[in-house]
């Protein structure tokens, strides 16, 4: 391992490698059994969580986050399933989702 890292020219070349290597998921003409190709609105919102670094652990850590998470069930209760009392968790993909 070395240990005075990577000057920026080689990270670049591997941002590129990386690029080159990989599946164009975001084309217009793929299509696979858990996602397909993104807009810019999912690109913003994934640039902008990723920049806060949000945490959903507690309300403390996460009040915003939190009350979105209560206001989605809320209205997916009182407009689809209208049970007397209706919780749930957020879960980050459909991996985890079906597990």
């Amino acid at each position: 391992m070395n240990k005075e890292g990577k000057d920026n020219e080689y990270m670049l070349n591997m941002i590129d490698n990386i690029y080159e290597y990989s599946v164009r998921c975001h084309h217009k003409h793929f299509h696979n059994q858990l996602f397909s190709g993104q807009d810019h609105y999912s690109i913003y919102g994934d640039m902008f969580t990723s920049t806060i670094n949000g945490s959903m652990f507690t309300y403390e850590l996460a009040p915003i986050f939190s009350m979105m998470e209560k206001n989605i069930f809320e209205y997916l209760n009182n407009n689809y399933i209208h049970w007397n009392n209706i919780d749930g968790l957020f879960a980050p993909g459909g991996s985890l989702s079906n597990f």
